[in-house]
């Protein structure tokens, strides 16, 4: 595994272990208002994440990460995230139509998981997921996720 690999793997692993965040039987999805509410942030929230993903700029794309992500995800990791995803998925394009919420409880809280079918130059959809703390009245990112085909085979 080349040096960029095992950096990306690193990330991505860090993150999963930061956010502590896996989806459990017993998660809630969100519907109507509540929906509606956690959408609100969210969405304005992973467009500033992917938008500072494809420029690089690091202060949008971190900007509502919490301290545990600041950590994991430099801004040395962001460019090397960017160099070995935007060459597979190209760059990012919108959130898409297709949006799902939970709420779930693990063994350091409860969080809200918003997953997001987004579009990306060369590969639609990219899942995208960002994770909450669910009374966080700062609406501070706890987790952040891409998957795809093309991700998975790299």
């Amino acid at each position: 595994m080349d040096k960029s690999m095992a950096t990306l793997a690193a990330v991505l692993l860090s993150v999963i272990l930061v956010s502590g965040c896996t989806l459990q039987p017993a998660d809630k999805e969100l519907k109507g208002e509540e929906r509606a509410s956690v959408l609100g942030y969210a969405s304005p929230i992973a467009e500033g994440i992917l938008m500072g993903f494809n420029t690089g700029d690091y202060v949008q794309f971190s900007d509502a990460f919490s301290e545990q992500m600041l950590q994991s995800i430099t801004e040395e990791k962001l460019q090397d995230m960017r160099m070995d995803m935007i060459p597979l998925i190209g760059e990012f394009r919108s959130l898409g139509k297709s949006t799902e919420a939970y709420w779930y409880t693990d063994s350091t809280g409860e969080y809200v998981k918003v997953i997001y079918s987004a579009e990306f130059e060369k590969e639609d959809p990219v899942m995208v997921s960002i994770v909450f703390l669910r009374d966080d009245p700062d609406h501070v990112v706890q987790g952040l996720f891409f998957s795809s085909p093309k991700l998975r085979n790299m």
